[in-house]
């Protein structure tokens, strides 16, 4: 299942039209505050924290910072400031860590399933 709205819906048990249509929200409003809000990214970043918690927070960090590192191949050595960003604003806690761990092991998981 490569389909970003199936697995969205799989996991949250909603249907896929409906996934779409929040999906499509969410991205339209931090869109709406990037576009707006004088901290730009960075209040896209604190909008998604205190709406949705730390672990969002974290994957649109991660987004960004892939964005911004030049190069678009995670994993690569950048000059990106989001990592700094995103340390200052949330810190360095038991959740931050795991959270990091549950994203690692994702990530080992989809590429033993793609192999």
């Amino acid at each position: 299942m490569n389909n970003i709205a199936e697995i969205v819906a799989k996991e949250s048990g909603c249907d896929g039209e409906t996934v779409r249509r929040v999906a499509t929200l969410l991205l339209r409003e931090l869109h709406r505050i990037a576009a707006t809000d004088e901290n730009v990214t960075t209040g896209a970043i604190t909008e998604t924290y205190w709406n949705f918690g730390t672990e969002a927070c974290c994957h649109l960090g991660g987004l960004l910072m892939y964005h911004d590192n030049g190069t678009n191949r995670p994993g690569h050595p950048n000059d990106s400031l989001v990592p700094e960003t995103m340390r200052r604003f949330l810190g360095c806690d038991e959740e931050l860590h795991e959270i990091r761990e549950r994203w690692l092991s994702y990530l080992a998981n989809q590429r033993t399933e793609t192999e």
